[in-house]
């Protein structure tokens, strides 16, 4: 079966569902956004809080630049929020949510 059969059969599928009075998509699909926004800024202000004294640490020591920040974090292997590699911007963003739970 070709890619475009198969699309051609989703769509007159659909259509006639909806014809059939079948609702598609989530009917409260703004309240789901709305617990999804809260939990991902929840965790991320967590992990923000975690952090807090570990760049603290750092900037005591003269660490003071993204970059430089990103690097030492690297080199102590301290995981970022979603585990891949600290890069600069990543560090401006994070300090910048710490300031705002302040």
């Amino acid at each position: 079966m070709k890619k475009a059969d198969h699309s051609e059969r989703l769509r007159r599928a659909l259509a006639e569902a909806k014809a059939r009075g079948v609702v598609l998509g989530n009917p409260n699909i703004l309240q789901v956004q709305r617990r999804s926004v809260a939990a991902r800024q929840s965790r991320a202000d967590a992990f923000a809080r975690e952090m807090r004294p570990i760049f603290a640490e750092l900037a005591a020591q003269g660490v003071v630049t993204f970059y430089a920040l990103a690097r030492t974090l690297e080199e102590r292997k301290i995981p970022s929020a979603r585990g891949g590699i600290w890069t600069g911007v990543q560090v401006k963003l994070l300090l910048k949510r710490i300031a705002g739970l302040e």
